[in-house]
């Protein structure tokens, strides 16, 4: 969940990160277009740093589960399934680290 501060007002909700490309929305978070003082570049700097961690997320995910990357950047399938589609992707994503991880630990007592 993330805090956004309007005005004094704190509204709780969720937001998105997007690019400089997207229109700005009350629940999209894009960089500034030109940062004037240091927490404008604060914020611009997480920003870009937030969204590099996106990224490099999507790409692994894609290239691990090609299901995710046939439609070129257009959906295939309604949002609502294209929602519960990652979810599951991100599911199976955990439980394989979860897995390997486990069998390593094994590995590493089996050797004693």
């Amino acid at each position: 969940m993330i805090m956004i501060v309007i005005n004094r007002d704190i509204v709780c909700g969720v937001a998105l990160t997007g690019d400089s490309g997207f229109p700005l929305e009350p629940w999209l978070l894009t960089p500034l277009a030109q940062a004037t003082d240091r927490s404008e570049m604060a914020y611009n700097n997480a920003h870009c740093k937030t969204r590099s961690v996106i990224e490099r997320c999507f790409g692994l995910l894609k290239s691990r589960f090609p299901c995710l990357d046939k439609g070129g950047g257009t959906l295939l399938y309604s949002a609502e399934k294209t929602c519960r589609l990652v979810t599951a992707v991100d599911v199976l994503h955990n439980i394989s680290i979860s897995h390997k991880s486990s069998r390593k630990t094994k590995d590493i007592y089996s050797l004693a």
